[in-house]
């Protein structure tokens, strides 16, 4: 998958490869960076909110607690600005525009 070694900044993720690799043994930990009202409407299951402001403020510690991320919202635009933050601290990402919204998402509590 995208972490496998061959390629350090994997950029834009499709929909259905996301789908799959949270299928494997090596899934990859999510993070949502739209708002929680956004995420409580439809989220993928077990990806974890993390609103982009919030973002900002805790990069340091998401850094010292992970090796790879992938981020997702609405557009994409808010998981490229992620993507940009989370760079300046070493760790890896890769996003996906359109995974929040994709078919496999659930709302909130389902």
């Amino acid at each position: 998958m995208p972490f496998d070694g061959r390629n350090d900044k994997p950029g834009r993720l499709p929909s259905e490869d996301l789908r799959q690799w949270l299928t494997s043994d090596d899934a990859p930990r999510v993070l949502d960076v739209r708002s929680p009202a956004e995420f409580a409407a439809v989220h993928i299951p077990g990806s974890y909110n993390v609103p982009l402001d919030l973002l900002r403020e805790h990069r340091d510690e998401l850094r010292e607690h992970l090796d790879e991320v992938v981020l997702v919202c609405r557009s994409g635009a808010r998981a490229d600005q992620a993507e940009k933050l989370l760079a300046e601290t070493g760790l890896r990402t890769c996003t996906s525009s359109t995974a929040a919204s994709s078919p496999g998402c659930r709302p909130a509590g389902r």
